[in-house]
């Protein structure tokens, strides 16, 4: 069962003699450290945008393109240097595009009639994959000015390469209904398989690979309710253990999933504040859900996110900052990535010797209560609690 939340309650607990020392404070999930790239419709009827989250610092900048109507589906190369995104400059056919992200270099790969879109990108980023609005499947090589455009016998509608560059993962929507299935086709056999099919109503639009190539998360569509439900859902790549990663939140609509480069996060779009479309990350079991984005322009996906910072505890803060390594999940920490439990630790100060009395080990936690409660990390009643939990515990006592 999924521990559904994006926030609870979590009880840090330190054994000590027997005695028991238990501070209940409101969890934080943490998010993704880095720079995600995504698409933005500011006004209806405008050019849409294409935009980059540091999710470090929380700063959005723009990259500089001009002359296009519709921007969209943007995808970092694996170096990070570059972006590829599908983009009409009017109201005909899409093309695929590359550019650096200060806008430098921008380069149109795919030309003619052929309306192209949705590219992805194997991490040997020597070739970008897309297709047709047709469902039809083609890949090109990744430079500027590449010729070699490559037709793959088969249909599929949001087409995404794997990173090992040899399958792609899709559905049949739009297609032939909108009631579609999951599919993984093999680009070297020519296999297609179907791991996933839809029941009643429902509906299984887009599939984008792990970064390990083991698993897929998807965008499962519940047509029999309206409006249409979207959740995000994953599977192994066989088409095992199918999970609804997104079952509590049922009013509102979750589409476009991406994979962090390191696994441990899910990037979607969400409508769930306010009926706005806003980028949300989770933890690939559901958890950990967190709001990355709230204007009141619609931001959209897939959004990808090249990692710019590592977070080996996932406490939000960046391995270079945190003076806390290894915090318990969940934990509440400080701008230094530390909680109350490891600035006071029941053993002792940081220093290794013991506390010397119990007064001592209270002042401490009551201290780091006030700061954390000033710092808005917790509120009045919970730095109550945590005062009152060291109290009553055993810890300096001698």
């Amino acid at each position: 069962m999924n521990r559904l939340i994006a926030r609870f309650e979590v009880a840090a607990v330190v054994f000590v003699f027997g005695a028991v020392c238990v501070f209940h404070i409101a969890a934080q999930p943490g998010k993704p450290l880095g720079k995600i790239v995504y698409n933005a419709i500011v006004t209806e009827g405008l050019p849409e945008e294409l935009r980059i989250l540091d999710t470090v610092n929380n700063q959005v900048t723009t990259v500089p393109l001009q002359g296009f109507r519709v921007v969209r589906e943007p995808v970092w190369f694996s170096a990070g240097d570059r972006i590829a995104f599908h983009a009409n400059v009017g109201f005909g056919s899409a093309h695929i595009y590359t550019v650096r992200p200060d806008g430098n270099s921008l380069c149109q790969l795919t030309s003619g009639f052929g309306d192209f879109v949705t590219p992805t990108i194997p991490i040997s980023a020597e070739r970008i994959f897309f297709q047709g609005v047709s469902g039809d499947i083609f890949s090109i090589g990744s430079l500027c000015g590449s010729a070699d455009l490559q037709t793959y016998p088969v249909r599929l509608s949001y087409a995404h390469v794997s990173p090992n560059g040899r399958y792609v993962a899709g559905s049949n929507w739009g297609i032939s209904s909108f009631q579609s299935d999951g599919f993984v086709y093999d680009l070297l056999t020519g296999t297609l398989t179907k791991i996933l099919q839809h029941q009643g109503q429902n509906a299984f639009v887009q599939l984008a690979w792990s970064p390990d190539g083991n698993k897929l998360v998807v965008h499962h569509i519940n047509r029999g309710v309206n409006p249409p439900n979207g959740e995000i859902w994953t599977i192994d790549a066989n088409g095992a253990n199918p999970a609804n990663l997104t079952p509590d939140w049922p009013d509102s609509e979750e589409d476009s999933p991406s994979w962090s480069p390191d696994g441990q996060w899910i990037l979607f779009p969400s409508n769930r504040r306010g009926g706005n479309w806003d980028l949300w990350a989770m933890r690939p079991d559901g958890s950990g859900r967190t709001n990355l984005t709230s204007s009141p322009e619609i931001e959209a996906g897939p959004a990808a996110i090249f990692l710019t910072n590592n977070d080996s505890d996932g406490d939000g803060v960046p391995n270079d900052n945190d003076q806390c390594p290894n915090t318990p999940p969940g934990n509440v920490v400080d701008a230094n990535g530390c909680s109350i439990d490891q600035l006071c630790p029941c053993g002792g100060p940081e220093s290794g010797s013991p506390w010397k009395n119990h007064g001592q080990y209270v002042s401490c936690a009551a201290k780091n209560a006030e700061s954390f409660l000033a710092s808005g990390l917790i509120t009045e009643d919970q730095k109550d609690m945590i005062v009152e939990a060291a109290a009553q515990s055993s810890c300096g006592k001698k």
